[in-house]
């Protein structure tokens, strides 16, 4: 009786599957038919411009303007960086002066060196933007 049972739940439990499988597969069906009567027309989007205009057909012109924009932005990240290290260094510089080992006039002067540095490194980078 037991076996029976078991047997006829297996049976019920196949159906069902069977059922859900042939309704996936319309599923399926419908959704590749759908695809191919109406494609999917997305605009994709159009590219920012180099800052520096580019001639109209001109591909190299293009590639070095934006070679350009590229090297702009690789001084700034590296200015970035700079501005990281110099304010890590300034907080560590105040940390040591619980210990004994900096006073308020080395952080004064980690501080005052580090802008000075920031500001030597931008003036590069203006210069370089202008040989670029």
């Amino acid at each position: 009786m037991i076996e029976s049972t078991n047997k006829t739940e297996r049976t019920e439990k196949n159906e069902r599957i069977e059922k859900a499988s042939q309704n996936l597969k319309g599923s399926i069906a419908a959704g590749t038919a759908a695809l191919i009567i109406h494609p999917a027309r997305a605009a994709l989007p159009t590219t920012a411009p180099p800052t520096r205009s580019a001639d109209d057909g001109n591909f190299i012109q293009l590639l070095q303007n934006y070679a350009y924009d590229i090297g702009i932005f690789a001084g700034l990240a590296l200015a970035l960086v700079v501005f990281f290290i110099v304010i890590k260094n300034t907080i560590v510089a105040y940390n040591d002066i619980p210990n004994g080992r900096s006073t308020m006039g080395a952080v004064a002067m980690q501080a005052g060196v580090g802008v000075l540095l920031m500001v030597f490194i931008m003036f590069l980078l203006t210069e370089a933007a202008g040989i670029l």
